[in-house]
């Protein structure tokens, strides 16, 4: 999920603000580069490609002097239950960068692991893009098994029980910018109780219900042609039940049956119903307005 950043001459003010439960500092003056930030209006676009590509690595020597700061600090607390910090700073000129991290018992009580959460924000408010990672300490070691990027419209990030297992998962939002029509789109690191590892598991306009361990998710697209997915949770599986959507008259996607239908498949048989009403629990749905709002 990575994105090159475009060249702009925006100059964030420089602020430093450090805190942890311990009231640990993480040194940051010595992340130094030497860049050239002068950009010429009469320069080529071979010029602009350049610069543009010296930016962005210089983006990523950045973020990446950010994330070993962050281990060599919390190597000094390896041995600590917990322990957690943030860091905010621009001493990068036109920079606007911060993280935060949390070390110990997260996810289960018999494992440690280190979250990392990096954040870059070139456009000064309007889009924020996260860098995550994930290590487990093993060994007296701390080895990296999830890294992850949402640049594309990031809104949030949870750790939450998301397959109601008993344990913690991490979970990254996005919703782009660009588009239509409802695109809530999310990636879940369900937790592994057996190695400790994660399992990825994506979601598109999902609506939990949790009492009965359903996931229903609304496809992209306008009314009338998009349909609603149910699944349930098996262990760190997402399984599909069955789908809903508008039938269509002689497969045309412009004209419907009337009175209105839907087509209603079964799976994994596949099994394809034409019925004349949606089940309740798809009308108590958040997305199930604007799944019918084609009807006249």
């Amino acid at each position: 999920m990575k994105r090159y950043l475009s060249i702009l001459t925006i100059f964030f003010s420089l602020s430093c603000k450090n805190s942890t439960n311990k009231e640990d500092h993480l040194p940051i003056d010595t992340l130094k580069i030497n860049t050239d930030t002068s950009l010429n209006q009469n320069v080529s676009v071979e010029d602009w490609k350049e610069k543009g590509k010296k930016l962005r690595d210089t983006n990523y020597q950045y973020l990446k002097q950010l994330l070993d700061k962050i281990l060599i600090n919390v190597e000094l607390h390896k041995d600590d239950n917990f322990y957690s910090g943030n860091i905010e700073t621009s001493v990068f000129h036109f920079k606007n960068m911060n993280a935060a991290f949390q070390f110990g018992n997260i996810f289960s009580a018999d494992r440690k692991h280190l979250l990392v959460k990096r954040f870059i924000n070139q456009y000064d408010g309007l889009e924020t893009s996260l860098f995550s990672d994930i290590y487990i300490f093993k060994d007296n070691k701390f080895k990296k098994i999830i890294s992850d990027t949402a640049d594309i419209g990031y809104s949030d990030d949870t750790l939450q029980d998301i397959n109601l297992d008993g344990y913690k998962d991490y979970m990254i939002s996005q919703y782009s910018g660009a588009g239509c029509c409802p695109r809530d789109s999310r990636v879940a690191y369900l937790y592994n109780a057996k190695n400790g590892n994660f399992e990825a598991v994506g979601f598109f306009n999902p609506e939990f219900d949790n009492t009965n361990k359903l996931i229903y998710e609304m496809d992209y697209g306008s009314p009338g042609l998009v349909s609603i997915e149910k699944s349930k949770w098996n262990g760190l599986s997402k399984i599909k039940i069955e789908s809903i959507s508008p039938t269509h008259f002689q497969n045309r996607i412009d004209s419907f049956e009337k009175p209105y239908t839907y087509t209603k498949t079964i799976y994994p048989s596949e099994k394809v119903l034409i019925i004349k009403e949606v089940p309740k629990e798809y009308k108590k749905l958040q997305n199930f307005e604007y799944f019918i709002s084609y009807q006249d």
